[in-house]
């Protein structure tokens, strides 16, 4: 209000109106051009940082062939694992039925012998027996 009081005492009331005028519309011109022109730095900004939702399903899209792609190569090396180790299974069954199969047979022997030296010793012990009673 002191800078119009001043204006209209060196210009008069007239020329202290249109300077004033003049200044607001200048300020009012100014805050404008400030305004819009934030307004698009701040719209860019938002563009710049925020995604469409084109751009989003096709990234989605890509993200998902990418992991479709890993799965096939991880299903696929499950099952060259799986196969090698049913293979390996497969071949250990086999060793441990030969296995066993051996095992059986030295039992089978070792349970012939045994039944063997057993009649052997009994025969030794009826032997012995008849010759303690014929000398008593």
């Amino acid at each position: 209000m002191e800078a119009y009081e001043a204006l209209e005492r060196h210009l008069g009331r007239e020329d202290a109106l249109v300077v004033v005028r003049s200044l607001e519309e200048s300020i009012e011109l100014s805050m404008a051009a400030t305004w819009n022109a934030n307004r698009d730095q701040i719209f860019e900004a938002l563009r710049r940082d925020f995604v469409t939702r084109e751009l989003f399903e096709d990234k989605l899209a890509l993200l998902r062939a990418e992991l479709l792609a890993e799965l096939r190569a991880l299903f696929e090396k499950t099952e060259r694992d799986k196969a090698e180790l049913l293979g390996k299974i497969a071949a250990l069954y086999e060793k441990t039925e030969k296995d066993k199969a051996e095992l059986l047979g030295k039992i089978a022997a070792l349970y012939e012998k045994s039944e063997k030296d057993k009649a052997e010793l009994l025969g030794k012990i009826e032997r012995d027996k008849a010759e303690i009673l014929g000398k008593i």
